[in-house]
């Protein structure tokens, strides 16, 4: 009865950590990507909020922002109003990558380009691709902007 009450658990605490653990290795890329350079919709001076939302493969994180440079997308992107952009970043499931069946979480992967996460408080100039599709903004790494 004992072995059982500890296997329990063991899967038990499996589950429950699985969606709270993500690992940054934002500074690493695992496979190989190939980009073409695109012209972006917008650009904006931003504040990160530090609020990041996985979903499945992706990672979206909200940003604030204190001004708009030029905008031709259709979405009002106001002084101090908060939107929520696609990062260039890709998430794996640890048992995938390390080999292991009981590694529980995620881990967040760069793409082989040079944007870096922003982080809660830090203030930037983002690049913007509108996609009319899913009416969703994604931020373009500085590396595939053409002008």
């Amino acid at each position: 009865m004992m072995i059982l009450y500890t296997f329990f658990i063991i899967i038990a605490s499996y589950f429950v950590l699985d969606p709270l653990i993500v690992l940054d290795r934002t500074d690493q890329a695992l496979g190989e990507y190939d980009f073409v350079r695109s012209s972006p919709d917008a650009e904006v001076f931003i504040e990160g909020t530090g609020k990041q939302q996985i979903s499945d493969d992706q990672v979206f994180t909200t940003l604030k922002i204190l001004r708009t440079n030029w905008n031709k997308t259709p979405l009002a992107l106001d002084e101090g109003s908060m939107f929520e952009a696609k990062e260039y970043l890709v998430v794996y499931r640890n048992l995938k990558i390390m080999g292991s069946q009981w590694i529980p979480g995620r881990s967040l992967f760069g793409m082989g380009t040079d944007y870096v996460h922003v982080k809660k408080g830090e203030r930037r100039t983002l690049y913007l691709a509108f996609n009319p599709e899913t009416n969703k903004l994604r931020i373009l790494p500085a590396n595939l902007v053409s002008q």
